[in-house]
């Protein structure tokens, strides 16, 4: 089935909205206006292979990921049902789920999907359509006997999401100026509401400004205690805490405020836009932000999201270096231990698994 993808907005530049916060020392300025693909010889990269790689047309155009203990959760951009639960030792599809419709299990799209950091043989999955959240127990013969659905506000609408512990929450990025992100609980109540950096200059119409900045990934730590929101058109990765706070920003390779200016008409120009983190994964002590670094053009629009680059960092923010893959992914997925990552993409129709623990080690 169709399902809703965000446009490629703009790049702008960066204004924090909550003051100044902790950042880790920045890295060395570049040329954001070259055609080239960012690299930078200097930065340590560590290259990992495959395990197992899952293809063919009934895993379909994979293009996001959450693992639970009763494996890898894939959400297909074209398949009805659109949400495949892959065993992580075989690479074999268990069940697909998730047939179109508005009953119990079932989906009109999906835009986000989170595993419950609760309870982690439980999985969140976001259908924008339909405003609201199913809760499935993936690992059921039929995970719809137990599923949970709670129905969101019509308004904000959440542009992402992911899970949190302590007590059990979701937090959603927001599509208003404020508030930016709003936390709901397990009966779907909105129980804190709080904002954040926004994206472009501060001269610019604030409902513009959080249209680009909902173009991002969210991920949370494994103990549920913390969440980091990557941006797909800025050199940005931002740390919060369970409760909201803004603790810091990541020291990325590639800052950027993508040179973004307004014109008399106060509207934005760009000379340069460029796709920076496709996504992002975590776990109690790493971040992985999966980077592109292209120029858009209109010969690679619907694949400038694709990449073989995760930029590895640490709670702290410091950046620890680049773990390359055999194959371009837009989505990524780990595991509590970081022995192995898991990509896939709707460009190629593959999930791939990595084993990690070799090449976390040589960063180190």
């Amino acid at each position: 089935m169709q399902m809703p993808r965000l446009q490629l907005g703009w790049l702008v530049g960066v204004a924090c909205a909550l003051g100044c916060s902790k950042r880790s020392e920045p890295m060395a300025a570049f040329d954001e206006s070259a055609d080239t693909v960012l690299v930078d010889a200097s930065l340590k990269s560590v290259p990992v292979r495959a395990v197992w790689q899952l293809s063919g047309s009934a895993i379909g155009k994979p293009f996001l990921l959450a693992l639970g203990t009763a494996g890898l959760a894939v959400v297909d951009y074209v398949g009805d049902p659109e949400l495949h639960l892959v065993d992580i030792a075989r690479g074999t599809i268990v069940r697909s789920v998730g047939r179109r419709g508005q009953g119990p299990g079932e989906f009109q799209s999906v835009l986000a999907i989170a595993s419950d950091r609760t309870d982690r043989t439980a999985t969140w999955i976001y259908d924008p359509q339909l405003s609201r959240v199913t809760r499935l127990f993936l690992g059921e013969p039929d995970p719809t006997v137990h599923a949970m659905t709670l129905t969101l506000p019509a308004t904000p609408t959440f542009m992402r999401l992911t899970s949190l512990s302590n007590p059990a929450r979701l937090v959603g990025l927001t599509d208003v100026p404020t508030p930016r992100y709003e936390m709901v609980d397990a009966q779907g109540k909105v129980t804190s509401e709080f904002n954040g950096p926004m994206l472009g200059p501060i001269q610019l119409d604030a409902e513009q400004r959080v249209k680009l900045s909902a173009d991002a990934r969210m991920c949370s730590s494994p103990a549920g205690d913390r969440f980091a929101v990557a941006y797909f058109h800025a050199g940005r990765i931002e740390y919060f805490d369970g409760t909201g706070k803004l603790t810091g920003i990541a020291a990325v390779p590639f800052a950027s405020d993508g040179s973004a200016k307004l014109s008399q008409q106060k509207t934005l120009v760009r000379s340069a836009p460029r796709y920076y983190y496709s996504d992002c994964a975590a776990t109690d002590r790493y971040v992985f932000a999966l980077f592109a670094g292209r120029r858009v053009t209109a010969a690679n629009a619907s694949t400038v999201n694709n990449t073989n680059v995760v930029h590895v960092f640490d709670w702290s923010g410091k950046f620890l270096g680049i773990i390359k893959l055999e194959e371009e992914a837009e989505a990524v997925e780990v595991d509590q231990d970081a022995a192995n990552l898991y990509a896939a993409s709707s460009a190629t129709g593959t999930v791939v698994r990595y084993s990690l623990r070799a090449a976390l080690d040589m960063l180190r």
